[in-house]
């Protein structure tokens, strides 16, 4: 198994286990997609894996280089904004308290970049949304 494929296991880490994205969010923070039923709950959290590349050298494969989106979705721009700003907190919280913990994870997390956020709304679904793009690199 290549270990950066269990990305979403960080993720679920940095996002659920942060108390004040639990709190603005409802708790509703979810992988890929959010379940059907709670459509129309605002606002939410999904995060997925966008891409992930192979760092190696000539002695081999040593970590990976994973993108990440984090889309934060919402009744209203101000309300996306703080929870997407919660997000990016939770973000920053999670590195160091991961790689704490690092006999009980499968990789460790060197690095992580925020890279881009456009917002948008979506007619389909009468709500705002805010995609958070992060890059991650992970060690072996």
């Amino acid at each position: 198994i290549v270990m950066s494929l269990m990305i979403g296991e960080y993720m679920e880490f940095a996002l659920k286990r942060d108390a004040e994205l639990v709190e603005l969010s409802g708790g509703r923070i979810w992988p890929v997609i959010a379940p059907e039923e709670m459509e129309g709950a605002y606002p939410y959290v999904i995060y997925a894996m966008d891409g992930m590349e192979e760092a190696s050298t000539k002695d081999g494969i040593y970590g990976d280089t994973v993108r990440e989106e984090i889309l934060v979705c919402g009744r209203s721009v101000a309300e996306v904004e703080n929870v997407a700003d919660a997000v990016r907190r939770a973000m920053e919280r999670a590195l160091p308290a991961w790689n704490d913990e690092s006999d009980e994870r499968p990789f460790l997390v060197q690095d992580q970049t925020f890279r881009a956020g456009a917002e948008d709304f979506d007619l389909n679904h009468d709500g705002f949304f805010l995609p958070l793009n992060y890059v991650i690199e992970t060690e072996r």
